[in-house]
């Protein structure tokens, strides 16, 4: 399943900066929008499926059932719209302006965020071995954006689009 993900990620990342740097009429901000709401709708869509197949365990601090479904209903708001919503516009705009080798290493921020969840969800700190590696990606992403940077800066500035917001 891991392998599979990376696949799909990598082929995404490449795919999704294909398509708008050659649909450079598509904004960013049109574009998150269209997959949101294709994605609000498969959700709106399950959601039926999953509220009526499980039996819902209360949200903690909570006793009763109904409350974990305002807990989901709140919690893929904020999920849908901030995270989602507003994290597919901005990798789009780095998908737009940035190589394809430096927009697909961003997707790495998705796994630290998710880290992030978890060890503030356990009130805990993450053990030294994760700081090391979470540092050791960042670490490489930005080598990764420094050295696209520098190539960037030997090219000549006609291929890069300019004034337009994306």
């Amino acid at each position: 399943c891991a392998l599979l993900a990376l696949l799909m990620w990598t082929w995404y990342g490449v795919a999704n900066a294909a398509f708008l740097k050659t649909h450079p009429e598509m904004t960013s901000g049109r574009w998150s929008t269209l997959i949101g709401v294709v994605t609000l709708a498969m959700a709106l869509l399950a959601s039926p499926l999953l509220l009526l197949g499980s039996s819902a365990a209360p949200a903690p601090g909570t006793g009763a059932a109904g409350d974990s479904v305002a807990w989901l209903i709140a919690g893929s708001l904020v999920l849908g719209i901030l995270v989602s919503w507003g994290g597919t516009l901005l990798w789009n705009r780095a998908s737009h302006q940035l190589p394809v080798s430096v927009s697909g290493q961003l997707i790495v921020f998705e796994t630290i965020s998710g880290l992030s969840y978890v060890f503030l969800a356990e009130r805990r700190l993450p053990p030294l071995v994760e700081i090391v590696g979470i540092a050791v990606v960042i670490i490489g992403v930005l080598i990764g954006i420094r050295r696209s940077m520098r190539q960037a800066a030997r090219e000549p500035v006609s291929h890069l689009d300019h004034g337009k917001d994306r």
